[in-house]
């Protein structure tokens, strides 16, 4: 689930192979953001990437080029959504919360950011990206589950909605991204 910013790649891929990683069945891309998909090119030249899936709004910048560009190198399935979905590997349920919208108003490509819960047996993670203010209403607005772990939208900062994020997700941690 994204990239990081360009440098970041290069850990991504150091620590893939030292888990012995080579190819990856699915990334997901929340928002072009460069902190969420500045990474992506280089680890789609690296390894295989069997399946990408991102958010429904572009955006201009030479790190959404340089990401088109290497999928279209590779020759790669990226399928924007636009709907719900849910997808199952080795046990593990992913399930993703798309924006209602086509366009916001208010901070158009935050609030276009993909939601997307990872479960595995009794644990489970709920990746906020940088949803803000409009993206979580529309979130708290469907059958919000408890998580384990939150990666809070925004990094970290208060935003409307988000005490009731909270108190319907139960986390017992959560993780702030951050510079």
């Amino acid at each position: 689930i994204d990239t990081g910013e360009s440098e970041s790649a290069e850990d991504i891929l150091t620590y893939m192979e030292k888990k012995e990683i080579g190819t990856l069945d699915y990334m997901f891309i929340t928002h072009f953001d460069k902190d969420h998909v500045g990474g992506a090119s280089r680890i789609i030249d690296a390894v295989e990437v069997k399946q990408i899936y991102t958010g429904n709004y572009p955006k201009s910048s030479g790190e959404y080029d340089n990401f088109k560009s290497a999928v279209n190198k590779k020759k790669i399935s990226a399928a924007v959504l636009r709907e719900n979905s849910e997808y199952e590997i080795a046990g593990i349920k992913i399930e993703v919360n798309t924006p209602i919208q086509d366009v916001y108003e208010e901070d158009p490509s935050n609030n276009s950011s993909l939601i997307i819960r990872v479960s595995y047996g009794e644990k489970s993670f709920l990746f906020m990206a940088d949803a803000k203010g409009e993206r979580i209403k529309e979130y708290l607005s469907t059958d919000v589950q408890p998580c384990s772990v939150i990666k809070m939208p925004y990094h970290g900062k208060y935003l409307p909605g988000l005490d009731e994020l909270l108190k319907k997700t139960q986390p017992k941690y959560a993780v702030i991204t951050s510079s």
